[in-house]
């Protein structure tokens, strides 16, 4: 039994231990060594990739925002147009069934048993009953005495 400590795998020489440390120290690399020389931990992120990860998400985001808002106002104005249509409609609706009379007002197509012109549910018509709003778009209706009214959004 060899008098020394007790070392697990292939018994050493001296020398052969100073050699493998000698071959780690090469494989290290020169971010490593200035780490190192430093005194400093390369293990993070630095400012300055943070600052240009947040900057990139701003970018993105600002991208996205004008995306949505064009979105938001296309569906906007189709969905006057679209009511813009019904009014047309309606007012043919209410002409032949009214003895050959136009609306005066949206009071008029909106109200009745069965009305010609049913907006939707969240637009409220003004006092003097010539504008239907929403909260995105205005339908206003100029009334002419016998003549057909018009519509615009």
């Amino acid at each position: 039994m060899p008098n020394g400590p007790a070392t697990s795998g292939p018994p050493t020489l001296p020398g052969r231990t100073q050699q493998k440390e000698t071959t780690m120290n090469k494989q290290t690399t020169a971010c490593d060594q200035n780490a190192a020389a430093l005194g400093t931990d390369d293990s993070g992120f630095t400012l300055v990739e943070i600052l240009i990860a947040i900057v990139l998400i701003g970018v993105l985001s600002a991208v996205a925002v004008v995306g949505v808002n064009s979105l938001t106002s296309r569906g906007s104005e189709s969905a006057c147009q679209a009511s813009l249509d019904s009014a047309k409609a309606a007012t043919v609706v209410y002409f032949a069934s009214n003895a050959n009379t136009f609306p005066v007002d949206f009071n008029e197509l909106t109200s009745g048993d069965d009305p010609a012109l049913e907006l939707p549910s969240e637009a409220k018509i003004s006092e003097d009953g010539l504008a239907a709003q929403t909260g995105t778009w205005t339908l206003t209706m100029k009334a002419a005495k016998q003549a057909k009214p018009t519509f615009s959004c």
